[in-house]
This record gives C-alpha cells, structure tokens and sequence, in this order.
C-alpha cells in the first residue's frame, strides 16, 4: 500500500531518527512511503503569529503538490505540520474568496482529495492493533512507560479518543508488552515553543513532568512530537546544572518503542542522537 509523506522540517534535521524510524515501521507493516516531491516548510508554530494566511497557504501547497502526485493518503509524523495541513484542508472546503486568495498565495489549486494522517492515527485505524501486536518478536516485558501527548490534542484539527486522557499511544504500549503507566501530566505542555524566549518557564514544566514521570517508576517518556521529545530530553542536562535534579530518563520515539519490540538494533532505533542514553531499555527484557 502506498502513503504520501510529508516529514517536514524537524525530521530532515534534529529528529533524524524520528524520520527512519517511521520508515522503517511502514516498511515492516508493508506500507510503502512516497515523499511528497518538493515540500516546503509547513510554517509550524512561528507563521500564524505573523500572517495567518501564509500560515494557511504554506501547507495548501504541499497538498496541492501531493494531489498532484496521485497521493491519496498523507502521513506526517510531526503533530504541528499535521495540524497545519488539516487546517488548511479544511479551509479549502469552504466557499468564497478567502478560499480564492490562499490559492492565489500558495500558487496552486488543491481539490481536497486527500485523507492526512498523524503517526498515531495510522498506527491505531490504518495499520491496527491486531497487526502491531502480530509483527512484535521480542516483547517488551518489563518496560515502563508514559505516553506523552503534551497539548497536541489541543491542536486544531487533531482528534483522540479523549481530550483530557488520551489512550491510544497507550493501547499501542500495552500491544508491545510494555506496561504503560497512568500518570498525572500526560497532556501538559512542555513549553517547547518557547525554550528560546522563556527558558526558565521552560525548565520548570519540563522539570514537572519530569518528577510526575519519576512518581509513577516510569523507565521512559514516550514521545511523537519532535519539538517535544528534544526538549524532555535535552533539558535534563540544564535542570540537573539548575536544581541538583537528576532525572536520567530516557525520552523516545513511539516509532523506536515499536521497532524495539521488533528486534531492531541500537543503531537501527538512532538511540545515538539521544541526550540521555535509551540503550539500557534494550537490556530491560534481555
């Protein structure tokens, strides 16, 4: 089966592992990635605050490009270019000029044929429990986790079963044979849109839920967001330099969690580019 991909900006750079990983989960659930030929950044969270429309029609083109292509289905892993890219298929489906002038912007015409999907939501509807649970060779008994939402079901145009209490990254732990722990800050912000402008507001919710995760025995956070997972992660190193606090708490990839269960190497999974080292998770379970 053939998926549109879009990875956006944060996978072709700081979440490099992020990218393979997907690729190399859709491969194993046969699924077949086609990149979205020419993509441009999608605007993420910066644009809006700037002009709406440009925030709109930055997205419309990548849409209108990959209708182009024949794509029928867009997977973006990325939360944030998920959530601009609805918005501006939503958009499209309205009548009037606005429609006209954000067309005109993106120099392009999109149709709305496309069906976009977040990595949460292909995983859960499109590739299904059952099947996840099928492709697991080493099952990740005695793994803890925390699935981490962080305010992404607040994102315009993203649905989850519950707002306030998401389950899905956790039904999909649990399929691996991990535990996943219920927890008090699985949807809070980790503030990472303002690690430059705010860094001291920006250590204190990472520290939060940090401690929160450490309260319940997690022994890691996972993570889809790439702005998310950097700064759990690298944040640990500043807190530790600030408090005395030392946390030493893996921050993963819902996409290496999964290949971990399918008996994917450490150099596979990118634990590499981690702050805080993953690889002693490998060991969890023999």
């Amino acid at each position: 089966m053939d998926y549109g991909y879009y990875p956006g900006c944060s996978l072709k750079s700081t979440a490099k592992e992020y990218d393979s990983t997907v690729r190399q989960l859709c491969l194993s659930f046969g699924i077949n990635l086609i990149e979205i030929d020419d993509w441009v950044c999608c605007g993420s969270s910066p644009v809006h605050a700037l002009s709406e429309e440009i925030s709109l029609a930055l997205p419309l083109k990548n849409l209108s490009q990959a209708e182009g292509q024949g794509l029928k289905n867009i997977l973006s892993p990325c939360p944030s270019c998920h959530s601009h890219m609805l918005c501006s298929h939503a958009e499209m489906e309205k009548e009037g000029s606005h429609r006209e002038r954000l067309q005109e912007l993106a120099g392009s015409h999109y149709a709305g044929s496309l069906q976009l999907r977040h990595l949460v939501d292909f995983l859960y509807y499109d590739v299904g429990i059952d099947k996840i649970k099928e492709k697991v060779t080493r099952p990740l008994t005695g793994i803890k986790a925390v699935a981490y939402y962080g305010c992404m079901t607040r994102f315009p145009g993203i649905t989850f079963d519950d707002r306030e209490m998401p389950t899905m990254i956790d039904d999909i732990v649990q399929a691996l044979g991990a535990e996943a722990l219920p927890w008090s800050h699985t949807t809070e912000c980790c503030g990472a849109s303002f690690s430059i402008s705010k860094t001291e507001t920006v250590l204190r919710l990472v520290g939060e839920i940090l401690e929160a995760a450490r309260l319940v025995n997690a022994g890691c956070i996972i993570a889809v967001c790439p702005l998310c997972q950097s700064n759990l992660d690298m944040r640990q190193v500043e807190i530790q330099k600030k408090t005395g606090e030392i946390f030493n708490l893996p921050v993963i990839y819902l996409s290496q969690l999964i290949l971990m269960s399918q008996g994917a190497s450490k150099q596979q999974l990118g634990f590499s580019k981690h702050m805080v080292d993953p690889k002693p998770l490998l060991q969890i379970n023999g």
